[in-house]
């Protein structure tokens, strides 16, 4: 048979056991409700990545102001950016090591963790310290970076006074008052 034959032929008769058999396996509710949430198999880890760094320079428990943020998520793109693993170098023989799984039961191969590129600090820190030397300052215009209607609070509430936070006595702890 040629592969366009192999390709467009029929391989089970549809009045057939077999046909039935797989028809019945293939349209069971519960296989067909795990398919719909299946999706494309992609990889996130870059993503994640990104969040980790992000992470780094962003801490969720501190606040920074607007400029800052913006700064911070530049410093974050940079770094995340030189240091995405190449795919062409991602197999590379001499960045494999074998180790064995308990999950598979084998021997499987494995990527050697790599350490980060930080270059790109050096970089700026020695465009700023000529500048700083050569008398020139060097101002960083964030306008095209921030809305220009971003408002002052993210809270709907309007803040209470401290006069009227302290009259009403609102100190927020984990220990219940005696």
């Amino acid at each position: 048979m040629t592969q366009e034959s192999q390709r467009r032929g029929m391989w089970l008769d549809k009045e057939g056991k077999t046909f039935e058999a797989l028809l019945e396996k293939v349209t069971r509710r519960k296989l067909v409700e795990d398919m719909k949430k299946c999706s494309h198999y992609l990889h996130t880890g870059s993503l994640e990545n990104y969040h980790s760094v992000r992470l780094k320079y962003l801490p969720k428990r501190i606040s920074f102001s607007i400029e800052t943020t913006v700064v911070r998520s530049m410093v974050t793109i940079i770094e995340t950016n030189l240091n995405l693993i190449d795919p062409a170098k991602e197999r590379d023989k001499s960045t494999m090591y074998s180790a064995y799984s308990k999950a598979s039961g084998k021997w499987v191969l494995k990527q050697r963790k790599r350490s980060k590129d930080y270059i790109y600090r050096d970089t700026i820190l020695g465009i700023i310290d000529s500048d700083l030397r050569a008398g020139k300052a060097r101002v960083l215009d964030l306008i095209d970076y921030i809305p220009a209607d971003l408002p002052k609070n993210m809270v709907r509430a309007e803040r209470p006074s401290l006069e009227d936070m302290h009259a009403k006595f609102y100190i927020v702890t984990r220990y219940k008052k005696s």
